[in-house]
């Protein structure tokens, strides 16, 4: 009994203890016993462990999950860092430029030592210097709804994708979205402007998602180009979004916000604002 307390519990180990096991976790008294990883996700495993009875499944469903990040500039860039970090291990990449000084004041994964590099060659290598048992794929091209290469890479086979482009127009962006809907693979989307940022919700049909138009409004047009950027403005779009993949990924539904999305306000004069709303316009 005092190794059930002090280590954690395993369901169905004895069941003699079973009725007691249960008392005990419906308390707090007890928690599922953490499973065994490597150094780097013990922290991670110990925040898993606090939200489910199985916290070995949500590491392994996690690590098993293929992800293709659409563009790894100032919001792809910062949800790929908390994915690798919480243990995903197989990332596809899509972005077509280089890594640029005016993109170190957001994009923690570049240096300026690779000021010329293409980015998702420069982000392979921040992969793998983290974590070389990774499998990173990657096409340095913009994106292309009409490319099988691009949808062999991006869809076929991943567990879900990340849109993260605002080149040439937001439309670009919501196809991203429609090609996975159309192949029933789980997206997000994340933007970042000037004063305001937004996450859309994760979009999975089965879990009774809206169809991402049914949400998202785009404007017709090339995007202005914004020459201001503020590191918060563009990490905490991609923080949110990491954190709803996450939940996704390890089975966490009920974290998880799949019909609205959430918009984050700057104001003139005030404090940071959170809404969710049914629609947006882009």
């Amino acid at each position: 009994m005092r190794e059930l307390l002090a280590r954690g519990w395993i369901p169905d180990q004895d069941p003699s203890l079973e009725p007691l096991r249960v008392q005990l976790a419906e308390r707090g008294a007890v928690r599922p016993r953490a499973p065994e990883v490597r150094a780097e996700l013990e922290r991670q495993v110990e925040y898993w462990r606090a939200l489910t009875d199985d916290p070995a499944a949500a590491i392994a469903r996690v690590s098993c999950a293929t992800v293709a990040i659409v563009g790894v500039g100032g919001i792809g860039s910062v949800v790929l860092q908390h994915l690798l970090g919480a243990g995903v291990e197989r990332f596809r990449l899509l972005d077509a430029d280089v890594v640029d000084s005016t993109n170190l004041n957001r994009q923690f994964i570049y240096s300026a030592s690779e000021i010329g590099r293409r980015k998702v060659d420069a982000a392979r290598d921040y992969i793998l210097q983290r974590d070389p048992s990774c499998q990173v794929e990657a096409i340095a091209a913009p994106w292309d709804i009409d490319s099988t290469e691009q949808r062999e890479l991006l869809i076929d086979g991943a567990d879900f994708v990340i849109s993260a482009i605002d080149k040439p127009t937001m439309e670009a962006a919501v196809e991203v979205l429609d090609a996975a809907w159309l192949h029933c693979v789980p997206s997000i989307m994340a933007t970042a402007g000037l004063r305001r940022s937004f996450v859309s919700p994760v979009f999975d049909i089965r879990q009774g998602s809206p169809h991402p138009r049914e949400l998202l409004r785009t404007d017709e047009g090339d995007s202005a180009a914004l020459l201001a950027s503020h590191g918060p403005v563009n990490s905490l779009p991609a923080v949110l979004a990491a954190d709803q993949i996450l939940h996704h990924l390890a089975g966490l539904h009920d974290f998880v916000e799949y019909g609205q999305a959430t918009v984050a306000r700057w104001p003139s004069a005030g404090p940071l604002a959170l809404s969710r709303f049914a629609a947006v316009q882009l």
